[in-house]
């Protein structure tokens, strides 16, 4: 019953449409990265279904924030090598916020 709960409020959240500004508070704060990835699911969802009819200023912070998250986790060998599927999502997001960047090749 309480898997339920949660999955309820989780879903109640997430569907919420001011969610998305709580998503930098969610990943400087939470101590797991299941809840961090939670939390960049909600900002890809703006980004997809949103983006458009957000200010400037709201788009801009956004991509400024993103870029500074990629740099910041990935710069940490234990969140590259352990935490792959929330760097997957950062940077599914960092694609989708700023699709004009362009990445050397290997």
């Amino acid at each position: 019953m309480q898997i339920q709960t949660a999955q309820a409020v989780l879903t109640q959240f997430r569907e919420h449409s001011e969610s998305w500004r709580l998503v930098p508070q969610i990943l400087e704060q939470s101590g797991s990265y299941e809840t961090k990835y939670l939390a960049l699911q909600i900002l890809e969802n703006v980004i997809k279904y949103r983006w458009k009819v957000l200010p400037d200023a709201e788009r801009q912070g956004i991509k400024n924030y993103i870029v500074t998250s990629v740099v910041k986790y990935g710069g940490d060998p234990d969140i590259l090598s352990s935490k792959r599927p929330f760097m997957t999502k950062l940077n599914v997001v960092l694609v989708q916020v700023c699709p004009s960047l362009s990445f050397p090749s290997f």
